[in-house]
């Protein structure tokens, strides 16, 4: 009567873990080793700073899953303000980029500016348009006079290096101003290692070639010009706005050469 209640009341009890969700090793193969599975790459750590930094979004579910990817801080790095920055980054997404930017003057600052006779002057300080497919960015060299937020350079090497954690293959860049204008984007992003479109780079040779005394070399490509005086003071005076590019990777020339400068 009583055989069928006590089945399995002596059973041995199982001790063996339940399998984990992690993927097992494969199998060895030839007496070696198991090859430990592939795990999905780390995302980038989260920049340090940036604490006082307000953020101010347009639209940003065009974007979200960007944002959410890259974070806050990150979009403040690679658009180039400092880690103590006091102030707003704004950020508009669109159907296939975002746009990314921050102003480090007042309006008190901006309309003084003005009075002291620098129309140039612009609330914009520093704007940079992300293309997430493609991994591309995009800089326009208007500038802020007297900006706080370092030298050209400083805030260039910046928007680079932020851009260069997230991997971003190539940043265009439209260089603007010329001598007459009082903008001098033209000759800093030549300075910087900006490469004119090829193109453009024929374009600025043939005018240089067309100009320079028989005693100096012929140039062959427009960004040779910053490797003599001559041609750096005849980019200085004549120069215009081009389009170009830079490869802000580790271990581009383009990169090397702007840390050395």
């Amino acid at each position: 009567m009583g055989g069928r209640s006590g089945q399995g009341r002596n059973k041995p009890k199982n001790n063996t873990p339940p399998p984990a969700n992690n993927p097992a090793p494969e199998p060895p193969t030839d007496g070696q080793p198991p090859v430990p599975p592939k795990l999905p790459p780390a995302p980038p750590p989260e920049p340090q700073g940036f604490d006082d930094v307000k953020f101010e979004f347009t639209k940003a579910e065009l974007q979200a899953d960007y944002i959410k990817e890259v974070g806050n801080k990150a979009l403040a790095e690679m658009v180039g303000v400092k880690k103590d920055f006091k102030g707003t980054v704004k950020v508009i997404g669109y159907k296939s980029y975002l746009t990314v930017f921050f102003t480090s003057a007042t309006k008190a600052e901006l309309d003084k500016a003005r009075e002291n006779g620098n129309p140039l002057t612009k609330e914009l300080t520093a704007s940079v348009e992300i293309y997430p497919a493609t991994r591309t960015a995009r800089i326009a060299t208007s500038r802020l006079r007297g900006q706080k937020e370092g030298t050209s350079k400083e805030l260039f090497t910046r928007q680079v290096e932020g851009m260069q954690k997230l991997g971003i293959k190539r940043i265009d860049v439209k260089a603007t101003g010329s001598k007459k204008s009082g903008n001098d984007g033209y000759y800093e992003m030549m300075e910087f290692g900006v490469k004119p479109t090829r193109r453009q780079s024929k374009l600025i040779a043939d005018k240089y070639n067309i100009y320079k005394s028989d005693k100096q070399p012929k140039l062959r490509k427009g960004e040779d010009l910053m490797k003599s005086e001559a041609g750096r003071k005849w980019w200085k005076e004549n120069g215009f706005a081009f389009d170009g590019t830079f490869d802000p990777s580790k271990n581009s020339q383009q990169y090397k050469n702007l840390k050395r400068k």
